[in-house]
């Protein structure tokens, strides 16, 4: 039996969870074809009708991918589909906009008419908002599968000889401008880990020391060499999964997240509650970093509560076991 798995080429966090889906997929001893290519709709079609799969895994979403998809369930209707959405908004049941139309009739379609099964990896946090109709029997909300063999302590707390890290690219959401403009009149440093074409509002401030983007497979050295992750924040992400890695690596987030904010859902991390060091606004954010800087605090026991908390909330052998048995009632194992 064929099982098509697409996992297009985007690098970040999801060619890191298509890469998993496809490890797990392999233990069921069947023919596995991986999908990579960033191409139009109509070379996905060929491919689907070269490959004749039994079953279809989609590794988040696209429009080049779900398309075919769709005509291609439509008229081979034996095909099973699992759907990997990365975002619960994706999901969601928006009031109908002229403008997006089509995408949202699309969505709604391949949903309700063409999956068997969903599995989004992100929590919805905002009561009400709604799903689209029809599709709570098939729907079940996990979160991003992380290693806990891969992403763990390595080096304890009080070893580590680095303080201050931010692993992620330096956008206003991530390294917010107040941020910026504030830490330039201390003496703080921090190494920032991102491509060089994602600097441009950073390469002058001498606070910021920086480094190459860091490879998936280097991910889990790196982040054991810090104490801190640091996250200015100044908006709202479904899911971070640099930052689920980070506190199974017991690297410390400190963050900032305005509780009364007026322009985002401050609710966005709650997934991670208890497990990082928050405050709301900026300026006791810059004195919290002052004081680690000066004050030897000894947080192992921290670390190590955050690390082992994170590996049973976020136990990816619950979402390798959904996976194993979606192909498991589809006759494959």
């Amino acid at each position: 039996m064929k099982i098509l798995i697409t996992n297009l080429n985007v690098g970040s966090g999801i060619e890191y969870v298509g890469d998993k889906i496809i490890n797990w997929v392999k233990e069921t001893n069947n023919d596995i074809i991986e999908y990579k290519h960033q191409t139009c709709v109509s070379h996905f079609t060929d491919e689907l009708i070269k490959v004749n799969p039994d079953i279809i895994i989609i590794n988040e979403y696209f429009p080049r991918i779900i398309e075919p998809v769709f005509y291609y369930k439509k008229y081979n209707p034996q095909v099973k589909v699992l759907f990997f959405p990365h975002s619960w908004k994706m999901l969601w049941d928006m009031p109908e906009d002229e403008k997006n139309y089509l995408t949202q009739r699309m969505i709604y379609l391949f949903v309700n008419y063409t999956c068997d099964e969903i599995l989004c990896l992100s929590k919805k946090y905002i009561p009400e908002m709604t799903y689209i109709r029809g599709i709570g029997s098939k729907l079940k909300e996990l979160y991003m599968p992380v290693s806990s063999e891969e992403y763990k302590i390595i080096t304890p707390w009080k070893d580590r000889k680095k303080l201050f890290g931010s692993f992620s690219n330096p956008s206003e959401t991530r390294l917010s401008q107040k941020f910026i403009d504030k830490i330039k009149n201390t003496d703080l440093q921090i190494d920032i880990y991102s491509s060089e074409s994602e600097n441009d509002r950073i390469k002058d401030i001498s606070n910021f020391n920086k480094y190459p983007k860091i490879k998936q497979e280097n991910m889990p050295k790196i982040l054991n060499e810090y104490k801190f992750f640091v996250l200015p924040h100044n908006n709202e992400e479904v899911f971070f999964i640099t930052l689920l890695q980070s506190i199974m690596c017991g690297t410390i987030p400190l963050v900032v997240n305005n509780r009364n904010s007026k322009t985002f859902d401050p609710r966005w991390i709650d997934w991670a509650e208890g497990l990082y060091f928050g405050t709301s606004t900026v300026e006791p954010f810059i004195e919290n970093l002052k004081l680690f800087t000066k004050d030897k605090l000894d947080l192992t026991s921290v670390s190590n509560h955050i690390s082992q908390t994170a590996q049973k909330r976020f136990d990816e052998n619950i979402i390798k076991n959904e996976v194993l048995e979606f192909v498991s009632k589809c006759g494959i194992i």
